[in-house]
């Protein structure tokens, strides 16, 4: 919504997560314990992409946008539990 069309348009699993990490890095173990262990993360063989700065994808939103988009996409760690999980995620 904030672009005016899908940040993410995949049409398969592999180019959504593909288009994700493009934008927001390809985990690490940093980012995501125990990723690099994971069967099927393994079997897609992504390339290692760093973050892009959001206003690059989103530049009509303000400073406090960009931070509400950055806590909506991006799961950081909170009680012990990583936030790809779901587990982690902030309450917005």
């Amino acid at each position: 919504m904030v672009t005016g069309r899908p940040m993410f348009p995949g049409s398969t699993v592999k180019e959504e997560l593909h288009l994700i990490f493009r934008l927001l890095g390809t985990p690490t173990e940093d980012t995501w314990p125990g990723i690099t262990s994971n069967e099927e993360f393994k079997a897609y063989n992504f390339t290692q992409y760093r973050a892009q700065p959001l206003i690059n994808h989103a530049p009509r939103l303000d400073s406090e946008g960009i931070e509400l988009l950055t806590d909506l996409l991006l799961c950081h760690e909170v009680g012990g539990g990583h936030g790809w999980d779901g587990q982690g995620c902030p309450d917005v």
